[in-house]
Parts: structure tokens; sequence; C-alpha cells
């Protein structure tokens, strides 16, 4: 039997992608908040240096990773979200997952590498500033 249509993961497998490094690292300021951004994904960096104002403090507001993946879809649907207590959960269909925890004030997203800047810069950023802006409340939204 050929193990070449087998998918290899390492063991233990890593299946919620905690341990992949995100090398690029800075802090900017997002809807009025100190944001630390740390990533994997070349087009988010790039894209919040030019649309986020830098930012040199020591502390910051939120932490916000942000998992460029290879194996996710490139098919941004519609946007949904969903939030419940201090949790909003943001998804684009299959090429983009945010999570964010308020009362932790952290943010962790999932991207499909083959999401393209125009994509990022159009359609996902207004909305995750808006995420960050907006206290939260028990809803379910269709954008």
């Amino acid at each position: 039997m050929s193990t070449d249509s087998v998918l290899q993961l390492p063991d233990p497998p890593d299946l919620l992608r905690r341990f992949v490094e995100t090398p690029l690292e800075q802090s900017v300021i997002l809807e009025g908040k100190r944001v630390l951004v740390r990533t994997n994904h070349q087009g988010c960096y790039e894209l919040l240096s030019r649309h986020a104002g830098s930012s040199e403090a020591d502390t910051c507001d939120l932490t916000w990773t942000i998992v460029s993946d290879t194996e996710m879809s490139s098919d941004l649907g519609e946007a949904t979200l969903m939030e419940s207590g201090s949790v909003a959960v943001l998804s684009f269909g299959r090429g983009c997952f945010m999570a964010l925890q308020r009362d932790r004030m952290e943010l962790i997203g999932f991207i499909s590498n083959s999401v393209d800047e125009h994509k990022l810069e159009e359609i996902i950023l207004p909305r995750i500033r808006e995420l960050i802006a907006t206290p939260h409340s028990d809803r379910i939204s269709h954008a």
C-alpha cells in the first residue's frame, strides 16, 4: 500500500497549529488600541504596516496572532459573526477564521495562505476593525 496519499502529521499531531512559528511581529495602533501582532503571513504583516499606526509602547491592549495555513481553502465566504459572553468568532467561509476572547484581550486567527492581499484589505481587515472597536453582545450577524 502506498503512503503517498496519506496525510503526514507530527507525533503527536498538532491539528490546531498551536506550535506554528509566528516570526513576524509588530506593535500597531488599531481602532485606538495598542495591538501586538504576531504572524507567519507576510501579506498580513505588510498590510498592517501600511494601514495601522505603529506603536513603540511596552504594553499592549490586545494580542493578535495570525497563522497562515497552506492547507486551508482560499474560498472566502460570507462574513459571519457569532458572540456569546466575552467570546466573539468571526468566520469568512473556509478561508479565514478569527476568535476574540475579550476578557483576555486575545485575538487568534487562521487564514489561508492563498488569500490575496486585496481580499485581506477589502474584506477581512474592515471586519476585524469593527470587531475590535465594538463592545461585545450576544449576537449572530451576517454581512
